[in-house]
């Protein structure tokens, strides 16, 4: 009878190659010592690296076990998660360091933080597609550190008047925004400081008093963005401070 022990670590890895979620990896390292020796090798280093783990994490029963907010929190530098469609996530997220977030179909209402980067870690850049922010008082995102995209995210106000400014980048982050739209703000984003770089790309953004503000300058690029009903007309689309 063919054990484990018997197999060639080349097959190993092979019917690991056919998982794709981190907690089924981490399950099924949970009761085979041969996977653990095995997973603890630079081999076995892409396939958790490809896995994505599917939050919040739910037991057998139904109750939630993980929160979307821990597992951000927990998640090692580089990892790719996915926030479940439907999710509503109050209160604000923030990413210590870079990551692939997958959230289509989920809602954000808060502000998320984006820290980390190159400089905390290996992983050159972080990544969050398909992300709902509402906000208001705050802004919806807060790009302090690091190098981080925004890709088909869509941020709008919390209550039916103009939310405070969208977007606000500071020190020596890097933000791109990708597909995404900002809608229903005074200030659609705010370059904070003259080390800080913003580049809008294929983006939407409407109805808003001033549409991009530049306080101590800072790198900012324009790529086939429209602008639609900016309340300080030409004028109002960028301004420097």
């Amino acid at each position: 009878m063919c054990t484990l022990l018997d197999l060639h670590s080349d097959v190993l890895l092979g019917v690991l190659t056919h998982l794709d979620c981190t907690l089924d990896l981490q399950r099924m390292l949970a009761t085979c010592r041969v996977l653990r020796l095995l997973c603890s090798s630079e081999a076995a280093h892409p396939i958790f690296q490809k896995a994505t783990l599917v939050v919040p994490v739910y037991d057998r029963e139904g109750a939630i076990v993980i929160t979307v907010a821990d597992a951000l929190k927990r998640a090692p530098p580089g990892a790719r998660m996915r926030i479940s469609a439907g999710i509503v996530v109050t209160g604000n997220i923030t990413l210590k360091h870079p990551l692939h977030v997958t959230a289509t179909g989920a809602c954000l209402h808060g502000t998320l933080r984006l820290l980390g980067g190159h400089l905390f870690s290996e992983a050159s850049a972080g990544l969050v597609h398909g992300l709902h922010i509402r906000h208001f008082d705050n802004e919806a995102v807060v790009a302090d550190a690091g190098d981080w995209t925004l890709r088909d995210v869509m941020i709008t106000s919390l209550r039916r008047t103009r939310a405070s400014t969208s977007i606000t980048v500071r020190n020596a982050a890097s933000l791109v925004m990708e597909d995404c739209s900002v809608k229903d703000c005074n200030t659609g984003a705010c370059i904070a400081r003259p080390t800080a770089s913003l580049h809008f790309k294929r983006c939407l953004i409407s109805s808003v008093r001033e549409a991009i503000v530049s306080q101590r300058g800072g790198t900012l690029v324009v790529e086939e963005t429209t602008f639609e009903k900016v309340c300080r007309g030409c004028a109002g689309l960028c301004r420097a401070v």
